[in-house]
């Protein structure tokens, strides 16, 4: 009896080994897809952050006007142009490695590349406040 038990514990151990190793790829495959997923849905959020950001600051410093109240002109500080690029270039890099996250489709398919992705996660997104000068006090 203590041997038919024995037996049949290693025979049920042996069919599992497949089983086992099935398992096993299975949660590090979705170990690795909720890492890529959580990376993307942070930089997701930080392109959503930088958009509000430019258009929060995308508009000029001083603006004059003609006598009839049509806009005569219109200019930009240097703090305020220096931000905006600074801020347009960190968005094309999110942007860019989002892109390279997503498989290319059609003649031309690139393979999913997630290194950017990750490496643009990591990197925070430094909003600084509006650099307008404030109206002096009367």
């Amino acid at each position: 009896m203590k041997d038919t038990i024995k037996n049949k514990v290693a025979e049920n151990l042996a069919a599992a080994v497949p089983n086992i190793a099935d398992q096993i790829a299975a949660q590090l495959a979705e170990e690795e897809h909720r890492k890529r997923v959580e990376a993307g849905r942070k930089v997701y959020d930080q392109i959503v952050t930088l958009e509000r950001q430019i258009n929060k600051l995308d508009r000029p410093d001083n603006v004059t006007y003609n006598a009839d109240g049509s806009k005569a002109g219109e200019s930009y500080s240097k703090g305020r142009i220096d931000e905006l690029q600074k801020l347009r270039k960190t968005l094309g890099e999110k942007g860019a490695a989002i892109r390279a996250a997503a498989p290319g489709e059609g003649e031309n398919a690139q393979p999913a590349n997630f290194d950017k992705l990750f490496a643009e996660a990591v990197k925070p997104v430094n909003v600084k406040p509006d650099p307008t000068p404030q109206p002096a006090a009367e």
